[in-house]
């Protein structure tokens, strides 16, 4: 039996959270005092911030609204 998602939707594309703390910390070291901040730097700090627990966090929700998903239910964050 061949079932169709609903249309994209970021709530089940675990990266979408990730990217979304990347772009948060990133902008937090950004309207910091201004220092020697490169933009490889400010990647990698924000990067840094983005842990195991976050990302098997992200997976469990994800995981949590694919039934509704599938069923066709609308679902909100």
């Amino acid at each position: 039996e061949l079932k169709f998602l609903s249309p994209y939707s970021y709530m089940l594309n675990p990266a979408e959270n990730v990217f979304s703390k990347v772009k948060a910390s990133a902008k937090r070291i950004l309207s910091g005092p201004e220092g020697e901040q490169t933009l490889r730097g400010v990647i990698q700090e924000s990067v840094g911030t983005v842990s195991q627990q976050d990302c098997a966090n992200y997976v469990i929700n994800m995981m949590s609204k694919l039934p509704m998903a599938v069923a066709g239910q609308p679902f909100v964050n």
